[in-house]
């Protein structure tokens, strides 16, 4: 029996970060004020706890890439591993703009539902920052298949 955590990881994550998309609240086609009514309607725990799914599947995907290519170097000639060493870079740079349309998403989550009630003095910038913000989100998630290219 292979005692390595790379195959459960790199099995279950994708799992994983479909249900988190499965269960979380279809926020794609909507804009401007349409998507103002439904986010500020939206409940922020269910949200909380689909995202965190998400990013605990997206984890496992990384994490078991990144034991993959560990488990490769270990039978690799020189080249082979720096090529697998530059793939860790690769599987770091989209790890972050994954997470960071994570954090954006939320943001503009949190402001709409006023968590960040540092706006809170301006009602019209309020809404400005919210869709400012889902916005540049998008914007990043359409920039994945790049990133995992």
């Amino acid at each position: 029996m292979c005692k390595s955590l790379t195959p459960y990881m790199l099995v279950l994550g994708p799992i994983i970060m479909m249900v988190g998309f499965i269960t979380s609240p279809d926020l794609e086609k909507l804009v401007g004020q349409e998507y103002l009514d439904e986010v500020k309607a939206l409940d922020g725990n269910m949200t909380l706890l689909t995202i965190f799914i998400t990013a605990i599947g997206v984890l496992m995907i990384f994490g078991g890439l990144f034991l993959l290519s560990q488990d490769l170097m270990a039978n690799s000639g020189k080249m082979q591993q720096d090529m697998l060493l530059m793939s860790r870079i690769g599987f770091m740079f989209a790890f972050t703009v994954f997470y960071l349309f994570f954090a954006l998403q939320l943001e503009s989550i949190f402001i709409a539902q006023g968590e960040n009630d540092d706006y809170a003095a301006d009602p019209e910038l309020v809404d400005e920052l919210i869709l400012d913000t889902y916005y540049m989100s998008q914007s990043i998630w359409s920039s994945m298949p790049i990133a995992w290219g």
